[in-house]
């Protein structure tokens, strides 16, 4: 399987209804590695399962550490602590991180340069934002948030949660590709040449080390840290 930037088959899954835009289309390889992202987010849950169960262990440690983390940062975003948004943030950057990380596998490539990927994560995140405001006000409690400071603000109100759906998606997106076409880029400059590649590996390691995984963990905690902020807002007391 080639995990081309620049080559990236598509299906149309609608096209007998006549849907065959590219905003209907799948990425064959999107969609691939997604599910091993998945399989191997499974296969992590049981290694954390096994490690809480060794008392005083490093891997229990390590786990302790992620989840008091996300359940600091949860609390101090929203001034309590809530299970669900807690379960929902851990998840998401959990998640987002995963498939960041799926370019430092030899032939596999980030879900997350996908555009339909980024887009799909940001409005989970507006659509779960908005149902713990609801849970938290009541349908007209918040509903009224959209008619702040005054009612003729509502379109204004309603185009800036969109224009978050867009801003988040195109960010991610945007780093992630950029640095999924460099590495490319990169790597194809040296496909030619075997003493190149030989006497560059410091170099090609510290380029796959900071577009692979330090780029994909601060792009994955960007993107939670500001879906956290929109949900802290959706879910803050009116005034």
């Amino acid at each position: 399987m080639h995990g081309s930037v620049f080559d990236q088959p598509q299906i149309a899954p609608l096209a007998q209804l006549n849907l065959t835009h590219e905003f209907w289309s799948l990425n064959i390889y999107t969609l691939v590695y997604t599910w091993i992202a998945l399989l191997i987010l499974v296969a992590l849950i049981y290694l954390a399962r096994k490690a809480l169960t060794r008392n005083n262990s490093v891997g229990q440690y390590l786990v302790l550490q992620y989840v008091e983390f996300f359940r600091d940062l949860v609390t101090q975003s929203l001034g309590e602590f809530n299970f669900r948004h807690f379960a929902f943030i851990g998840t998401l950057f959990t998640f987002i991180l995963t498939c960041n990380l799926m370019a430092l596998i030899p032939g596999m490539g980030e879900p997350t340069s996908d555009l339909m990927t980024t887009f799909a994560l940001s409005i989970t995140g507006l659509c779960y934002a908005q149902w713990a405001g609801i849970q938290a006000h009541g349908l007209a409690g918040h509903f009224k948030n959209y008619l702040q400071p005054f009612a003729l603000m509502l379109p204004l109100n309603i185009v800036s949660h969109f224009a978050e759906v867009l801003s988040l998606s195109f960010r991610l997106f945007g780093n992630i590709f950029g640095g999924a076409m460099i590495t490319s880029l990169w790597h194809s400059a040296l496909s030619n040449s075997l003493i190149l590649q030989l006497t560059t590996i410091p170099i090609s390691m510290l380029v796959l080390a900071f577009f692979g995984l330090f780029e994909g963990l601060i792009q994955a905690f960007v993107f939670t840290i500001l879906s956290l902020t929109y949900l802290a807002l959706e879910t803050r007391e009116s005034t």
